[in-house]
């Protein structure tokens, strides 16, 4: 091999390696790539300014990439083999899982609320005394003839008040001459503190409403995990029948591939793969509100408490309704999540798909793509949530496709184009699907992110 040839293979590797480098911006970006690779090389490298790939040619193939039809790209990717995909550990039974392991799981749990609600030690009170006080603070004891009147004809001034205060409630607000009051010498100021001061009353009114609901999703916190003991409790005689849950029959190889919003810091999606106590998979992604840190640790919560309540031997319905309530009363309150979860049963293939707010799932089978959807809200939303449990039993070699918004509002289309183009994917390995989708969404959007992109690709095995 000569000098001009080798200089060639530097070129193209060089080249290569670039366009690999900006391919993240799709099409465009790896074209941009082969072409700052080749000058790179010439003029940096060479000190030259002859050109060691002609232009034309340079022009021609980036032509024919960016017109590539898709079917035709997805095929050229399968002759080659890909091996960067997560795999399934097989379960081990409820057999090794110590009682005193998920007793600790509660306590956490327990500490977890604790830290969460902090009890108040003293309660606000709204009745006519509080009412009083604030109006003898703010008003009254500017007058002259506080004395005379709070003093020497306390009881007449008490019920005087009271009879302004069911004014207040009628009409919102008092006037000078609805005062029925013989002592009081500056009804004018009277009025104008009572009107205050029932402002005051109301605002302190709507306080202890909230105060009173927080309480309740507080006490609704700590009845589950009552539930929680008395499960684990129930469980130490039931440990003969878990033999069952011994030996896998399946596993869940899995592929993921994300990219955050251009600008961003970070991403507000999250995933999770674990094996949990109970011998189940669990496979989730989370999208917090918005972008960026609060974003991520709101959608990174949601996953954690899932995990954590799971593992306590909580159902499904305590568990969402705990991480709901934790969302709400939590101090990134206000910060919702979406949670997209599959359970996945080793030994039979069941599946248990969780839903809420989250993006349609994609169940591809042989050459047949069916959706699960739901209009189910995002956790922290609000305080009623039901739970949307859908089941369903896959055999090997089905593919489970679930993705972040910043995928399917790539388009107009939204969800029908991702299953168009899942439809034409050609190869079965989870992580080259995954990349697929998320190079496919780039692309449309010109190598720009537009949001947090995530893709999770499940393929039972």
């Amino acid at each position: 091999m000569g000098v001009a040839d080798a200089s060639m293979v530097a070129t193209y590797a060089v080249c290569g390696l670039l366009s690999g480098i900006l391919s993240k911006f799709g099409k465009i970006g790896a074209i941009i790539g082969f072409i700052i690779g080749n000058a790179v090389w010439v003029y940096l490298i060479n000190a030259s300014t002859e050109i060691i790939i002609p232009i034309g040619e340079i022009v021609i193939a980036s032509l024919i990439l960016f017109f590539l039809p898709k079917k035709v790209s997805n095929f050229i990717d399968d002759l080659f083999e890909y091996d960067n995909s997560l795999e399934g550990r097989d379960p081990i039974g409820l057999l090794e899982e110590s009682t005193i392991g998920k007793l600790k799981a509660v306590s956490d749990v327990a500490e977890d609320m604790a830290n969460n609600v902090e009890k108040e030690d003293s309660e606000q009170t709204t009745g006519i005394s509080e009412f009083i006080k604030t109006l003898n603070s703010n008003t009254c004891k500017k007058c002259n003839n506080f004395k005379k009147c709070w003093n020497d004809n306390y009881h007449s001034m008490y019920e005087s008040i009271f009879n302004c205060v069911e004014i207040l409630q009628a009409k919102g607000q008092i006037e000078d001459n609805e005062i029925q009051n013989d002592i009081c010498i500056n009804k004018s100021n009277l009025s104008k503190g009572l009107n205050m001061s029932y402002e005051i009353f109301k605002l302190n009114k709507d306080w202890q409403s909230k105060l009173i609901e927080n309480k309740k999703l507080a006490a609704k916190q700590l009845r589950g995990v009552s539930n929680a003991i008395n499960i684990v409790k129930d469980e130490i005689y039931e440990t003969v029948d878990n033999n069952k849950l011994l030996g896998a029959g399946y596993k869940l190889e899995v592929g993921m591939a994300k990219t955050k919003k251009k600008g961003s810091k970070i991403s507000g999606d999250n995933t999770e793969f674990k094996r949990l106590k109970n011998g189940m998979i669990m496979l989730g992604l989370a999208d917090g509100m918005g972008s960026g840190e609060t974003a991520c640790q709101s959608s990174k919560k949601v996953l954690e408490l899932f995990q954590k309540y799971t593992n306590t031997g909580l159902d499904k319905k305590a568990t969402i309704d705990l991480i709901n309530s934790y969302m709400l009363l939590g101090e990134n309150k206000n910060n919702y999540s979406t949670l997209d979860i599959i359970l996945f049963n080793p030994n039979n293939a069941k599946f248990d798909f969780i839903k809420y707010g989250a993006c349609p799932t994609y169940i591809k089978q042989d050459n047949k793509v069916n959706i699960i959807s739901s209009k189910s809200l995002p956790l922290g939303a609000t305080t009623n949530i039901d739970i949307e449990l859908f089941e369903k039993k896959l055999d090997r070699g089905n593919i489970i496709v679930f993705v972040s918004d910043g995928i399917l509002e790539a388009t107009d289309k939204k969800e029908e184009w991702l299953k168009d183009l899942l439809s034409s994917i050609n190869t079965d390995k989870p992580q080259r699907i995954a990349d697929i989708i998320l190079q496919e969404t780039i692309d449309i959007n010109y190598g720009i992110a537009n949001d947090d992109m995530t893709v999770v690709v499940a393929k039972v095995c």
